[in-house]
């Protein structure tokens, strides 16, 4: 048997599925597998496995090529069986919890120490805010700066201090709560062992919330194991959790599903019909995306705009192959409609290589744009048809009256929510079907304006509302807190 691509949809599922199995059965031999200082830690560890397996290209037991004895580490040892359909050795895996004597002595000499040097921040904001990228400062942005009291947090890796400091928002280091973070007096090896920064994160929490109580938590799309931690530490102190939708997991995945924010601010119906099946406990409201405005759409001109995604990224169904098919589709489009501007719109985080930044520079009517000659929502609005494989953009074009085409090169059914069933865009499943469906729409107007109107009449399923009036929806649900 040929080797698959990683961008597999049957590994894929095949992943979600194994990684369920093994997470249940470590419950099952002990109910407290997850746990640590009262706080469930199960999703969260779901997430991070979820994404080391695509990392380590687990893909290679799936499809017998590797043995699931490579793996020392028992837990993704047992992922590995489940994949290649062997027996899990139960023997292997042993909980062992043991008192903590270190910390049991110098407990008290701690909390001496603490109440004469305690944190001397004065921490009394409404609303915190925890999130793991810079990007998503700006984003959130035009909302926090109507809140009349809040603060990010930022501790190691989850820096936000350039864009707190650019756009001159509060900011501060927890770096000061450490000394005031306990580690339990039972540990739990296996925690701390595989997913050591899982409980530094809740040590560090745990603390903060303790002396500083916010009356809710802000956070930005949802899908970290960053995410899933901040929201379990908050149940334990009852305070609320609001999740704001950035992006989108077109494809339930553990980032997606048993979500247990408060509440999930989606942009419109369609996500929730798509998202609630996976995540029946929570509360999901519709309020639109603040960061579209169609008042201001321009004159639709002839161009194709491509907006790229991040290629091997973890679980993100783009492999080499595919990618060199969209780049492959990018310079036919362009030498085929001369009569087109190409508009090539790199990831925000993941740039394209040089050599193909010289390549499609070559080409007089392609025109590379980025978010310093242009917004997003520029670049979509002037745009007939948006060119994408999983990007968010593929909805936001909709939110801007431009078709999208989705080029899903693998035996993904469809992309989710069904756009193409919708009648609110096109899917191709290979790059001849794309290049027929592009020369279809590019050249009959007629197709162009059926789109369009179908696009006017149903995209409130996509965004219930934009600009100034999704801001005023989402403020209102954080309001309710505070």
């Amino acid at each position: 048997m040929n080797e698959m691509p990683k961008a597999n949809y049957a590994y894929f599922k095949a992943l979600n599925n194994a990684l369920n199995d093994v997470i249940l059965l470590y419950e099952q031999i002990n109910p407290d597998f997850f746990i640590y200082k009262d706080i469930n830690l199960k999703y969260a560890v779901a997430r991070t496995v979820f994404y080391q397996c695509f990392d380590n290209e687990f893909h290679h037991f799936y499809f017998g090529k590797r043995n699931v004895e490579e793996i020392t580490d028992v837990f993704h040892q047992a992922i590995a069986s489940k994949l290649a359909n062997k027996p899990i050795n139960i023997k292997q895996i042993v909980y062992k919890s043991q008192l903590n004597l270190r910390e049991v002595f110098l407990r008290p000499f701690k909390k001496i120490k603490n109440y004469f040097f305690k944190s001397t921040a004065n921490l009394k904001k409404n609303v915190f805010i925890y999130t793991h990228e810079n990007r998503f400062v700006y984003f959130l942005n035009p909302i926090v700066k109507l809140l009349a009291s809040y603060t990010y947090l930022k501790y190691g890796y989850l820096d936000v201090g350039k864009a707190t400091f650019d756009t001159n928002q509060p900011c501060l280091d927890l770096e000061q709560f450490v000394k005031l973070a306990y580690p339990s007096f039972r540990k739990n090896n296996f925690l701390e062992k595989t997913f050591k920064a899982l409980i530094t994160q809740v040590d560090l929490l745990d603390a903060t919330f303790k002396y500083h109580k916010p009356k809710c938590l802000l956070l930005v799309e949802g899908f970290s194991a960053n995410d899933e931690v901040a929201s379990q530490v908050s149940k334990k102190y009852h305070i609320p959790t609001l999740c704001i939708q950035q992006g989108w997991d077109f494809l339930s995945s553990p980032s997606s599903q048993n979500l247990s924010f408060s509440k999930m601010l989606l942009w419109g119906k369609a996500f929730i019909d798509y998202q609630q099946p996976h995540n029946p406990q929570t509360i999901f409201c519709n309020v639109g995306n603040h960061l579209l405005n169609n008042k201001s759409s321009k004159q639709k001109q002839k161009k194709v705009i491509f907006t790229l995604q991040a290629r091997n990224v973890p679980s993100a169904f783009i492999d080499e192959d595919i990618w060199r098919d969209m780049f492959d589709l990018i310079i036919w489009v362009a030498t085929t409609l001369r009569d087109y501007q190409i508009i090539v719109r790199p990831h925000p985080v993941h740039p394209i290589l040089q050599e193909e930044t010289i390549k499609l520079g070559k080409i007089s009517n392609i025109k590379i744009s980025t978010h310093l000659d242009e917004t997003l929502n520029e670049a979509l609005s002037s745009a007939l048809l948006c060119v994408s494989i999983n990007s968010a953009t593929i909805f936001e074009s909709i939110g801007v009256d431009t078709v999208p085409l989705i080029l899903n090169f693998t035996d993904m059914p469809h992309y989710n929510p069904d756009i193409a069933a919708m009648g609110l865009g096109m899917e191709a499943k290979n790059l001849q079907d794309a290049k027929e469906k592009l020369l279809y729409f590019c050249c009959n107007p007629s197709v162009q304006l059926a789109f369009k109107q179908k696009i006017i009449q149903n995209k409130k399923e996509i965004f219930i509302a934009d600009g100034e009036e999704a801001i005023a929806n989402i403020l209102c649900e954080i309001n309710k807190y505070l």
